[in-house]
């Protein structure tokens, strides 16, 4: 099933301040190594003059992602810049609805029963029907029922809270990634393992119980089972390296 379109693996600040030009009322960075089961990481190495920080958000506005630990504040109020999968005020609308198209309607890739099922399916989760997205290409009709089930306890998904506190701060932004690169990676799948993927996402409680799963082990910070989550034997066969190693190979 669905991970990355939920979990910017990416989310980073950097260019840490000195103790020296910190506030003398800002809390220093403190906290425990040694724990494997986290999502926040301290970058240092040989050459660095100030560590920078990696932590795994997810895209969904669920308010318990939002519980973090006070050290995730501590980290991101010290750092200068942050940078995350795509930096928001680079992105062109029109692009991007571009990217999401496709020539032919999905009715040229599945059986007039597939459409209703699909289209049962939306009407149900996002009071939307099929026909009116007919001519996006199918992994983002899934990506979109992905969430459909999702708690919107809060205004923003996590990753963008981060991002708009980040630029109302004034720290550097920084785009990982360019919007044509992310929506290249979709078109390394074929339409009609989209299409597959899709029709998986047609068994109700089968799409629930994976998002609930995926949700509960972010929260754990259990990264070895979010790489077996992202192995899932469902998805067509270039996935993960369309999405988790090419795209992370810069």
């Amino acid at each position: 099933f669905l991970l990355l379109p939920l979990v910017a693996l990416t989310t980073a600040c950097g260019g840490s301040k000195t103790e020296d030009e910190q506030d003398s009322s800002e809390p220093k960075v403190k906290y425990e190594y040694g724990d494997d089961k986290t999502l926040l990481w301290e970058i240092t190495g040989k050459g660095i003059k100030s560590p920078s920080y990696l932590y795994g958000t997810i895209h969904i506005q669920d308010g318990r992602v939002f519980a973090y630990d006070t050290v995730v504040t501590q980290v991101f109020n010290a750092c200068d810049a942050y940078a995350m999968e795509l930096n928001m005020d680079e992105m062109d609308i029109s692009g991007m609805m571009k990217f999401m198209m496709m020539e032919k309607p999905i009715d040229s890739f599945i059986t007039p029963a597939q459409f209703r099922k699909i289209d049962s399916m939306l009407q149900n989760k996002m009071h939307i029907g099929l026909a009116v997205q007919r001519n996006y290409k199918p992994f983002f009709i899934y990506s979109e029922l992905m969430v459909s089930t999702e708690k919107k306890e809060k205004a923003l998904a996590l990753d963008l809270d981060f991002f708009y506190a980040a630029k109302k701060a004034k720290k550097k932004l920084i785009g990982i990634e360019k919007f044509e690169e992310q929506f290249a990676a979709v078109d390394m799948i074929s339409i009609e393992d989209q299409v597959k993927m899709l029709l998986e996402m047609t068994d109700d409680a089968k799409s629930d119980s994976l998002y609930s799963l995926l949700v509960d082990t972010y929260i754990e910070g259990d990264l070895e089972k979010m790489i077996e989550l992202s192995k899932d034997s469902t998805m067509p066969e270039n996935f993960e390296k369309a999405f988790l190693i090419d795209r992370n190979i810069k």
